[in-house]
């Protein structure tokens, strides 16, 4: 538990994690979608490019195949995976 807060650290985590948000792969889990690596790395490319044009925020996430990867908001990857 944390002293300054009194949530334990676990939770504060969890508490401040934008559910909208999802890496490709996640997302195509999510919606039952095919994502082989050649397609999800152009997706990635259009995703970041959509995210800056319409200054959507982008995060990171862990992913144990490929290390550190990106996040991106739901509506963002609607308009890109279809």
């Amino acid at each position: 538990m944390s002293c300054s807060t009194g949530v334990p650290s676990g939770e504060a985590k969890i508490l401040s994690v934008d559910d909208k948000y999802f890496t490709i792969a996640g997302y195509c889990s999510l919606k039952k979608i095919g994502c082989p690596l050649h397609l999800a790395k152009e997706w990635g490319k259009k995703a970041v490019a959509l995210s800056k044009k319409k200054n959507t925020a982008m995060g990171t996430a862990h992913d144990e195949r490929f290390g550190k990867v990106r996040t991106y908001h739901q509506d963002i990857l609607k308009e890109i995976i279809k």
